[in-house]
Formats: C-alpha cells, sequence, structure tokens
C-alpha cells in the first residue's frame, strides 16, 4: 500500500515522535511510505531511510497557504497513494481543502485536547472541516466526545505509540539519584513555572534534590531568572533538547507533567513505560492512563498547591514509588508499536472501504 503521512515538520514534539515510529513500523511491513513536511526545518527525529520525504518549501518556496494547498492539491494528484494521513490541525485544515474531491482517502489526526487547544474561531472552522474528513483518529475519549455526533461516527481513539527498546523498563534497574525532572517544551502550556514554584515549595524539606526540565521552548530565560531569584540556580537544569533524554531521566526519582492541556502526552507515556513514578495534572490523556495512587498521582490543573502535594508524597513514600513505577511500566504492553500500527491500519483499511476502494 501507498501511504502518505502529512506532519508540519519532524521538528520535536510528540506528532512528531509518533509520525517516526509509524512511517518505520509501516515501512518494515512492506508498504511505501512518503511524509509530506509543510516547513524546510532542521529534523529532530531520524526518520527510516526507506521513507521517501518531500517538503513543500523546498519546492515551492515560503508561499502563502492558498499556494500550499493548491501544489498538495495537484501533488497527491500525480502521486495517487492509497490514502493520506496528516496529522496536527493547522495541516489537517489544509489537507481537507486540498483534497476536496479527489478520490484518495484522508484520515485527520487530532492531537491536542480540542477544548481548549485553540481559539473560539480557529476551533470552529476546525471543526467545519473536519466533516469533510473521511475518517478522524484523537486519543482519548474525551478528545472523541468533543465533536458533533456526525463526527463522532467516523472517529478512532488510537493511543499513541511507544517503542523504547532497551530503555523499556530500565528505571526499575537503575540506582537513583536525587533528581526530579520533566519533558517537554518550556511554554506556557506546560506551566514550567508551576513546576519550578513546587520545587521551590520543597527545597529546604529535600534540600540534595535537583529539578531538570528537558525541551525547548520562549520560556526557558523566564525559568531560569526565577530559578535565581528563588536562590535555585545551581539546582536547577535546563540543558534543551537533547537525544539521549532516555539515558538521563532514567535515573531520576520523580517525574512531573504540569499542562494546562494534552491530547497524549509522549513525554508522560515513555516515563510510565521506563518505570518511573510520575506526578501529572488531570489533562487529557493521563486520565485516562493513570490509575491516582496505583500507578502514579494525579493533580488539579493550576493548583501548584496540589503538585506540591504530590510531588511532596511521592519523594517522601519509597514504598510507593517503587509501587506505582512498576504498575506504570505495564503500560508498555498496550502501547506496543506493533499493537498501536494495527490499529492504524485497521483505521486505514475501514476507511479505504467506506471510500469504496
Amino acid at each position: 500500500m501507498k501511504i502518505m503521512i502529512s506532519v508540519g515538520t519532524m521538528t520535536q514534539g510528540g506528532a512528531e515522535r509518533v509520525v517516526c515510529l509509524l512511517a518505520q513500523e509501516m515501512v518494515k511491513r512492506g508498504h511505501e511510505v512518503e511524509l509530506l513536511l509543510y516547513y524546510d526545518r532542521p529534523v529532530f527525529y531520524a526518520v527510516d531511510p526507506r521513507v521517501r520525504v518531500t517538503v513543500d518549501e523546498q519546492v515551492i518556496g515560503r508561499k502563502n497557504v492558498l499556494r500550499h494547498i493548491l501544489w498538495r492539491r495537484n501533488y497527491i494528484r500525480r502521486q495517487r497513494p492509497d490514502v493520506v494521513i496528516s496529522f496536527l490541525a493547522p495541516f489537517n485544515m489544509v489537507n481537507i481543502v486540498a483534497m476536496m474531491g479527489l478520490k484518495t482517502p484522508l484520515i485527520v489526526s487530532d492531537r491536542n485536547d480540542p477544548h481548549c487547544a485553540e481559539g473560539w474561531v480557529y476551533r470552529k472552522a476546525k471543526d467545519f472541516l473536519y466533516r469533510f474528513a473521511d475518517a478522524l483518529v484523537v486519543q482519548s475519549e474525551n478528545n472523541r466526545n468533543y465533536f458533533c455526533r456526525t463526527i463522532r461516527r467516523k472517529t478512532d481513539v488510537i493511543y499513541n505509540p511507544i517503542d523504547l527498546g532497551e530503555y523499556q523498563g530500565c528505571a526499575l534497574r537503575r540506582p537513583k539519584e536525587k533528581k526530579i525532572v520533566t519533558v517537554g517544551r518550556v511554554i506556557p502550556q506546560k506551566r514550567p513555572l508551576m513546576i519550578l514554584d513546587a520545587f521551590r515549595n520543597l527545597s529546604e524539606e529535600f534540600p540534595e534534590h535537583r529539578l531538570a526540565f528537558y525541551g525547548e521552548g520562549d520560556m526557558r530565560e523566564e525559568v531560569l531568572r526565577a530559578a535565581e531569584a528563588y536562590g535555585l540556580r545551581e539546582r536547577v537544569e535546563l540543558p534543551g533538547a537533547v537525544t539521549d533524554v532516555f539515558e538521563r531521566i532514567s535515573t531520576a526519582e520523580l517525574f512531573v507533567m504540569a499542562s494546562d492541556y494534552e491530547g497524549m502526552s509522549n513525554a508522560l507515556l515513555e516515563a510510565m513505560c521506563m518505570g518511573l513514578p510520575v506526578v501529572s495534572t488531570k489533562v487529557s490523556g493521563a486520565v485516562d492512563v493513570i490509575r491516582d495512587g496505583e500507578n502514579g498521582l494525579l493533580v488539579d490543573c493550576g493548583s501548584e498547591k496540589g503538585l506540591t502535594d504530590a510531588m511532596r508524597r511521592m519523594l517522601r513514600d519509597e514504598a510507593l514509588r517503587e509501587g506505582c513505577a512498576r504498575k506504570a511500566a505495564e503500560l508498555a504492553g498496550e502501547l506496543e508499536i506493533g499493537r498501536i500500527t494495527d490499529e492504524w491500519m485497521a483505521c486505514v483499511e475501514k476507511t479505504r472501504r467506506k471510500k469504496g476502494m
């Protein structure tokens, strides 16, 4: 089967990680896979050399959206893929408009919580255009239930695949450092300052612990300035986006996520599958996989006190940390790349049948 997967870039991000894993597994199964990227940006994730990569901007330059839409329509018509799978709402909308009237089935995948990820006008435009996609894939029932009945009828819930290789369960076996970690972009959505504030609240009780943020983002300097103001600069690290993140976080005592909203966080899933004890806000995705007090702790979004209390509880209670870590690692079986790819291929076949292919 000839499969075209569309996404904005292959820079660091959860959707990009999923695209990389799916493309790799699909070519292993003998499918012909092409990545169609919108922007010409540096590649963070290593793409399987058998996967063809085409970049709009390398062909047409930095043109306006209409130029991209017209070029994509003609390109997809010429390439005649058996299916196009599109990731991320802005590019989903571009592809829906570009492919209107074409026979090629289009599956769009919304990767964030549709309740709160965008402004009202943008959200309404997206909700309208999604009616014209042949199928929609989301990451949780919460996200599926946002949409109207017409869209829900053609929506599948598919979790993110996780492929850790040698790092699966590794945190259960490694000696621990007095280190708290978080992985993700350093942006307002992820609430890095709330994590820092919770760490400050605990800093006297746990004077040997350090806090590390792995990821890039616009708030990096603001976090550094706040750490300096709190007198914690020597205990707070912001190494940026690193390629050996699994190695670096595997010895941490605790993984923390404080997002205001998510689709389903790859970083959280990977931390759990590694066997790290986790504390997360009650965002979409986290509430689907974390059983509070059993394989992690959940706290209310925006609650600095709740985050502080949950982190304190984990750090004080070694038995709780170890129990949650063991249970969290069991999630890896549900998210194995082969199993998730099977679900994607079932969605592709179902969509093609409905399209009369």
